[in-house]
């Protein structure tokens, strides 16, 4: 196989139900990845692309397979995301910020 003609690309695919309870999927962003593929490349692509479809405080989950650049994705885009929105609900301090859905990975000790 030559190995010069692959290239690494991203899919973002998004997935939703409609006002009529129709579940739906679209495909939002396919990206080559032309710099080198790691996570915080990725989670750079992934960020820019919920910025230009509005969609940042309703990003949920990352579906992913287990390749350690997904790992980096994940907490970066976790980072990315603590400057704009607020981690947790302190139900006695007024919030400047909206909350954000996306938790990145659950840890278990």
């Amino acid at each position: 196989m030559d190995k010069s003609r692959l290239y690494a690309s991203s899919t973002i695919i998004s997935h939703f139900i409609t006002p009529d309870w129709v579940k739906r999927e679209i495909i939002c962003e396919f990206d080559a990845i032309l710099c080198i593929h790691s996570g915080e490349n990725i989670a750079a692509i992934t960020f820019r692309m919920l910025e230009d479809f509005n969609v940042l405080c309703r990003l949920l989950a990352i579906i992913a397979d287990n390749a350690p650049n997904n790992n980096t994705l994940v907490e970066h885009l976790y980072g990315q995301h603590l400057k704009q929105f607020e981690d947790d609900m302190d139900p006695d301090f007024a919030m400047s910020l909206p909350i954000m859905q996306f938790h990145a990975k659950q840890r278990h000790n």
